[in-house]
């Protein structure tokens, strides 16, 4: 799977993947998020999810799962979401993720 080596060649400390051809909903319906908590049996405010688009970052708000926006292409992200955390490559993420237990991707 292209989405388990992209992760494991990042040497980030990602808990869990779920893609949308194995939860059956598409980004940014809220459920692909719900489903990943209900496996992880946690609650949102345990995880973080890293998201590269604004309609997944969109996504994870409505599913109240705090987000970090992984922006290579230096896009702004609308005013609602403003509070996001914006990180510009995976050097910068590492920061972010040292205090957390649980990733979503």
């Amino acid at each position: 799977d292209t989405i388990l080596s992209a992760v494991n060649n990042s040497h980030l400390p990602i808990s869990f993947v779920m893609s949308s051809e194995r939860a059956q909903y598409y980004k940014p319906d809220p459920r692909i998020f719900g489903l990943s908590l209900q496996e992880l049996q946690i609650e949102a405010s345990e995880c973080v999810y890293i998201g590269n688009s604004v309609s997944d970052m969109v996504g994870a708000e409505r599913a109240a799962i705090p987000g970090i926006y992984l922006n290579r292409d230096r896009k702004a992200l609308p005013e609602e979401l403003s509070h996001i955390p914006i990180v510009a490559d995976i050097q910068e993420l590492r920061q972010y993720l040292r205090n957390k237990k649980y990733c979503l991707l």
